[in-house]
């Protein structure tokens, strides 16, 4: 099994100032405590970026909207990508079907590769899937990905993410959503306490009743 911690000493990595390097490379690692340190390190030596979730951190990392940012202006750096920790809901945005089941993947890569050139490097337990940029096959992007979080859960206890993982389900999202719809009806009765009868209230919870019965079509429209 090759451990993702081996990235630091992937031809690729150590050769990522030579001038033949045609494209930049983004490594798509998970989030263990082994790659973290590395991935520490190689920041602090100015080696490679690193972009982490919204909903975890990362000290002197990048979050994808400070990384889009950055890309914009012309920076291309070499770029330690916790693909695994991009599960809220601006940042996950695409629905997969896989043998995992239905859930939400980053565009981020797909974003890399097209619109940036850059080369991506998969860790799968098998060793790393290198996807050349431009890579318009967008199955393919998203293939890699699943690959990626299936090998992510095979590495048991010492994946770090492995709780945040369902917040990528379908279901998750749905019931998230319905939470929310749930909380605007509750709030419009509140506000309506002493006139329940009045026409915004029946307004707000037409509103509500149509939210929950589109939230599934709406979901699934992004697959």
């Amino acid at each position: 099994m090759t451990r993702p911690e081996s990235f630091i000493e992937y031809a690729p990595f150590v050769e990522q100032a030579s001038s033949l390097r045609r494209n930049p490379m983004a490594y798509v690692l998970p989030t263990t405590r082994e790659v973290t340190t590395i991935a520490r390190r190689a920041l602090a030596e100015a080696r490679a970026s690193v972009v982490y979730g919204r909903l975890t951190g990362f000290a002197g990392g990048l979050t994808i909207a400070e990384l889009l940012d950055g890309l914009r202006a012309g920076m291309r750096p070499t770029l330690v990508l916790f693909a695994d920790q991009f599960v809220a809901s601006d940042e996950a945005t695409v629905l997969v079907k896989s043998s995992l089941g239905d859930f939400f993947l980053s565009p981020i890569e797909q974003i890399l590769s097209q619109r940036y050139s850059y080369d991506l490097a998969h860790w799968t337990n098998t060793g790393f899937e290198i996807t050349e940029a431009p890579c318009e096959d967008e199955r393919r992007l998203y293939s890699q990905s699943v690959a990626y979080l299936r090998s992510c859960a095979s590495l048991d206890d010492g994946w770090q993410l492995r709780g945040q993982h369902p917040r990528r389900s379908l279901n998750f999202r749905i019931q998230g959503a319905k939470r929310k719809i749930r909380l605007f009806r509750s709030s419009a009765i509140d506000a309506y306490l002493d006139d329940p009868d009045h026409p915004k209230l029946r307004e707000h919870l037409l509103l509500a009743e149509r939210g929950e019965l589109s939230v599934h079509e709406k979901l699934e429209a992004g697959c």
